[in-house]
C-alpha cells in the first residue's frame, strides 16, 4: 500500500506541467492487480 500512495503524490504533485502517464499506468496496473 505504500507504493500506491507514492504513487498517487507523484501524479497528484503540484510540480507537474503535464500529466505523467507512466505513473498513471502504474496505478491502474496496481489497482487491477490488487482490487481495495
Amino acid at each position: 500500500m505504500a507504493k500506491f500512495a507514492s504513487l498517487v503524490e507523484k501524479a497528484t504533485s503540484d510540480h507537474l506541467v503535464d500529466p505523467d502517464w507512466a505513473i498513471n499506468l502504474e496505478i491502474s496496473d496496481l489497482l487491477n492487480s490488487n482490487p481495495l
